[in-house]
């Protein structure tokens, strides 16, 4: 089911992404959220994968915080260096490498 708060992906080299967008924003239900991509498209750094309505996030009165988790790291992830603070669409939010 695609609900639009969060978007999981694999990348070539097996390091699996989750993009969590905002907290408690599964609540929503999709709503303020649009996915651009669909299970098993390929996607390359730099490609847009959705947008969000920031504004009507917050004026629910949920935080924008979004995070990227790796949820295989005890197997792939050495090292993951992150760019702290605000981020505009198309910025790189870190590095990440695999073992």
């Amino acid at each position: 089911m695609v609900q639009g708060h969060a978007i999981g992906f694999k990348r070539a080299d097996g390091l699996d992404v989750l993009l969590h967008l905002g907290i408690d924003t599964v609540a929503l239900k999709g709503l303020h959220f649009k996915i651009k991509v669909k299970v098993d498209d390929i996607v390359n750094g730099g490609d847009e994968l959705g947008s969000v309505d920031w504004a009507q996030i917050e004026a629910a009165g949920l935080d924008k915080t979004t995070m990227v988790i790796f949820t295989n790291t005890k197997d792939k992830l050495s090292e993951f260096n992150v760019n702290y603070g605000p981020a505009t669409s198309g910025s790189e939010l870190g590095k990440a490498s695999v073992k």
